[in-house]
């Protein structure tokens, strides 16, 4: 899925979330240039938890920083599809 530059800031991304951890379709999540927080980046990597079939997320120019990078290590000991 393929939604770059679409400025979902972390309003839309409390949206998308969690269903990522339902989700047994999809592959790759492309959300380059949105706008994201670390704050969403933590909700994306907390519903990722749940997910065996994501293999690539794209989260480039965004505006995050090393404080979501806890999240994100918890995240990928329980995920192991993402690549």
């Amino acid at each position: 899925l393929n939604a770059n530059g679409n400025m979902l800031h972390t309003e839309g991304i409390k949206k998308i979330a969690p269903e990522l951890s339902i989700n047994n379709e999809l592959t790759r999540l492309y959300l380059r240039n949105n706008l994201i927080s670390d704050e969403g980046a933590a909700l994306i990597f907390a519903n990722l938890q749940g997910n065996t079939t994501l293999q690539v997320l794209d989260l480039g120019k965004n505006d995050l920083s090393h404080q979501c990078l806890p999240a994100l290590v918890t995240a990928m000991k329980s995920n192991y599809t993402l690549q």
